[in-house]
């Protein structure tokens, strides 16, 4: 018996492929994915997967760009939306004409078992399956075995024997599987040629045209292969953030504007500063009557018709949320009180240039208000990439207990581990990076008596960072910071309660452990990727 949302016509099922692979894909993969995707369902074909992120989300978005069906197949009940983020795309799953199908019913949560009996379920819809990426004990290798079970034809993606995302993949091409490098592998067994929607013919890159010999080196690396910023790096033996100042023009003739109703030094400059880089114009908006005169709704429906992306930094999450569904246009968090996801990307770069390993290696200590944005996108951040994530902070502190669990569920999935405690000891021992944030934000100045009471000895000293027994520990900070007595509010605070540094010490901040300012220029240039990346002309 299944339970399904969305429109059930005997149509959907005449020609469906499964598409599965890591959840942990690699660029590759999701080029490859795309690539094959857009081509199989422009065909005719139904796109079936899992709906986990990774490969399945992929495959079902790329199926949808090009108004191709797709279903997705659940591990928990009809009525939740497993994972929860990606609610977006299950609306726009079943407004396209698309399915949402499970076996269960209600609000049934997923178990490690579910997932087993998902996978029959895609690979039992579909005429063939497709294995994009895999590793040695993938869960894309039971949807494989249960398509050999069910007699389906199965294609498998070659991918780089360097890869441990291909490993499954690789195993499979030995063992029997089709190799699948286009589509055209794929249709011919649906005996499908023509192609219905022909996205091809309504999408061509914007040729990027470099000057200096640095940019055209960028510009022909590009060309042979899409790179991370860290590979491109790494192949032209220049810094990350080197190598994304040099990409320009790529904001040619776009419009941004920028609304701060809290006052910044680095969000605004690494905004206005991006779009002047790669020659977009900014408005700068601080005297509007959005929520005054004139509802945020309406604002949004306005603002989106003028420019071609917002950028918000303020209080309310709720109010960005509403410029984002009402203005149609991207809409970048520059800070909100629940969230500081820029802030997060410089944070993640800047781990890449100075802590030598993978990030499913690395420990992430939050130490004081670990309710605040900062630790709440920390602790996302780690969740999502399978990191090592501890909130150090006094009981009363502690993040939101729903967004705990709900970070510590996805954990499960991508390999990370989610801690919670005030134990100073048991929390830095091991750590790669210790973090911090002022200890009262913005528009909380009456608590500081509070604060320093509770979080003077969470304090980031040098005695912490013995604790950590890693002498290669790194300590981080989003700024400003109060480290001296070089500042109005420092001052003030000493006079009040003699305290010479609030939240590190000053010893901390200028020591080799401190990468506080190659941390703040990368907000520059991760700022820089996220509009170009949105709304660029790439």
């Amino acid at each position: 018996q299944l339970y399904y949302k969305g429109n059930w016509d005997a149509g959907i099922f005449k020609n469906c492929l499964a598409v599965v692979g890591s959840r942990r894909m690699t660029t590759y993969g999701k080029q490859a994915a795309e690539r094959l995707v857009r081509d199989i369902a422009a065909a005719g074909v139904t796109i079936v997967s899992g709906f986990m992120y990774g490969i399945d989300a992929t495959a079902h978005k790329a199926a949808l760009s090009v108004g191709g069906r797709t279903i997705a197949v659940m591990p928990c009940g009809i009525d939740l939306i497993h994972p929860s983020h990606q609610e977006d795309l299950y609306n726009e799953i079943l407004e396209n004409n698309g399915l949402v199908i499970s076996e269960y019913e209600g609000a049934l949560q997923s178990s490690n078992w579910t997932y087993p009996r998902r996978n029959r379920i895609v690979a039992g819809l579909s005429k063939a399956a497709l294995i994009v990426e895999a590793g040695k004990k993938s869960g894309s290798l039971i949807t494989a075995n249960f398509a050999k079970k069910f007699k389906r034809k199965l294609f498998a993606v070659p991918g780089p024997i360097t890869s441990a995302t291909s490993e499954g993949t690789i195993q499979l091409i030995q063992k029997g599987a089709e190799m699948a490098i286009s589509a055209k592998d794929i249709l011919n067994y649906y005996s499908l040629k023509g192609i219905k929607n022909n996205w091809r013919n309504n999408w061509s890159p914007t040729p990027i045209n470099g000057g200096s010999p640095l940019e055209k080196k960028i510009i022909k690396e590009l060309q042979r292969e899409p790179l991370e910023i860290d590979e491109l790096a790494r192949a032209l033996e220049i810094s990350a953030r080197k190598s994304s100042v040099h990409l320009s023009d790529l904001l040619k003739d776009k419009n941004v504007v920028l609304i701060f109703d809290k006052s910044s030094t680095r969000t605004r400059c690494a905004f206005e500063m991006s779009a002047a880089q790669e020659g977009a114009y900014v408005t700068f908006l601080t005297n509007s009557q959005m929520g005054k005169k004139e509802s945020v709704e309406d604002t949004a429906e306005v603002l989106g018709r003028y420019y071609d992306g917002i950028e918000y930094r303020g209080f309310s999450q709720k109010l960005i949320n509403t410029l984002a569904k009402h203005s149609h246009v991207p809409v970048w968090n520059g800070l909100t009180d629940e969230f500081h996801p820029t802030q997060i990307l410089a944070d993640l770069l800047t781990i890449q240039e100075h802590i030598f390993k993978p990030y499913e290696n690395v420990k992430v200590v939050f130490v004081g208000d670990a309710r605040n944005n900062m630790g709440n996108s920390w602790m996302i951040a780690c969740a999502k990439l399978g990191m090592h994530f501890v909130a150090l902070a006094p009981k009363s502190l502690w993040p939101n207990p729903k967004l705990v669990t709900e970070m510590k569920n996805l954990a499960k999935h991508t390999g990370g581990k989610i801690e919670i405690t005030a134990n100073i000891d048991k929390g830095v021992k091991g750590a790669d990076v210790i973090y911090t944030d002022v200890w009262v934000s913005m528009g909380e100045e009456e608590k500081y008596p509070e604060r320093i009471k509770l979080l003077k000895p969470y304090q980031v000293n040098m005695k912490m960072l013995h604790k950590s027994k890693n002498p290669h520990v790194r300590f981080m900070h989003c700024l400003p910071a109060f480290h001296d007595l070089n500042t109005e509010v420092a001052k003030h605070i000493h006079k009040k309660f003699g305290l010479k540094s609030m939240e590190v010490t000053d010893e901390v901040f200028r020591s080799r452990h401190s990468i506080v300012f190659d941390e703040a220029e990368n907000r520059l240039h991760t700022i820089k990727a996220v509009m170009v990346s949105t709304i660029g002309n790439i």
